[in-house]
């Protein structure tokens, strides 16, 4: 026997967002990517500096799973066991987060994830707090 559904208002259901731009945008990075280091014959240099790319993956778990920025776990690591020199360190930091955020700006509003809390009270407790 089917259940009628006896409610006054059923739940609406809201199509699926959908990610493809997300998606377009990502693989547009890659082949850009890609397409640079075969043009620039950059492989080899790749071959070498494979631990900075391996940073980067650990900087950006770390960035998405904490407020921490890719950047604070990138500059620390770059300049005291790769030694890069601060300034290029700063200056790559400041690059990657910037791509990571929008990256992740992207994803959240085409996923139309709802903002938090914007009540008034909230703020102000939080000020108080931090006063």
């Amino acid at each position: 026997m089917k259940h009628k559904d006896v409610r006054k208002d059923p739940v609406p259901v809201h199509p699926k967002p959908t990610l493809k731009l997300y998606w377009i945008t990502a693989l547009v990075i890659v082949s850009a990517w890609t397409a640079a280091m075969s043009l620039l014959n950059w492989w080899a240099m790749f071959s070498e500096t494979w631990p900075i790319s391996l940073t980067m993956v650990f900087g950006s778990f770390i960035a998405g799973a904490t407020s921490e920025g890719g950047g604070a776990v990138a500059f620390p690591v770059f300049t005291k066991l790769f030694d890069i020199e601060p300034a290029d360190a700063k200056v790559f930091s400041f690059f990657i987060q910037s791509v990571g955020m929008t990256m992740a700006g992207l994803f959240i509003y085409l996923k139309k994830i709802p903002k938090t809390s914007t009540n008034k009270t909230d703020y102000q407790k939080l000020k108080a707090y931090s006063s």
